[in-house]
């Protein structure tokens, strides 16, 4: 499916230094030596949203998840070097996440998305930003702690790639 090519993408780039490179979505077999199977089982409601199962054996590992989001976290914990054997992991709250306050203080978007990336490591889901966006209507009220659109814009869909909800609170 094309939500588990998105997880595979981001899997294979961490992977790649590790020497697994036969990442394969969706055929829900074991996979082949020294790869990874990312497999996208709807029927898989026991795992609820987020959960994932992963195995892990001598030929490589396997992911099986009932939605995107599970699958990404199966996927954050292989990068983690994960032993032989097996996991089921199914998140205790359905938010888990941090507050940015970037309305005094400049802070870039790439530190911010750095965060973001740092957050989907820890399998954190939830980003609530505040931030000032520079307005249209006034653009000489503007000063340096102010994003464009834009910035709101990438930064946001780069938390929705990792599987963090970047929700923006607009402070006056």
């Amino acid at each position: 499916s094309a939500d588990a090519a998105g997880v595979s993408a981001l899997l294979s780039r961490a992977l790649t230094d590790a020497g697994i490179t036969g990442i394969t979505e969706g055929t829900g077999s074991a996979p082949a030596s020294n790869a990874v199977s990312l497999t996208i089982n709807a029927s898989r409601t026991d795992l609820g949203e987020e959960g994932y199962q992963l195995t892990v054996n001598a030929n490589g590992a396997q992911v099986v998840a009932a939605t995107r989001a599970g699958l990404l976290w199966g996927a954050r914990t292989i990068e983690q070097a994960v032993p032989a054997g097996s996991i089921t992991d199914i998140p205790r709250f359905a938010d888990r996440g941090a507050t940015l306050c970037a309305c005094g203080t400049h802070i870039t978007p790439d530190w911010i998305i750095r965060q973001i990336d740092r957050m989907s490591d820890l399998k954190m889901n939830y980003l609530s930003l505040e931030l000032r966006i520079k307005s249209d209507k006034y653009p000489a009220t503007t000063s340096f702690s102010y994003y464009t659109k834009d910035e709101v814009k990438a930064i946001v869909e780069h938390g929705r790639e990792v599987g963090v909800r970047v929700v923006p609170l607009l402070n006056a």
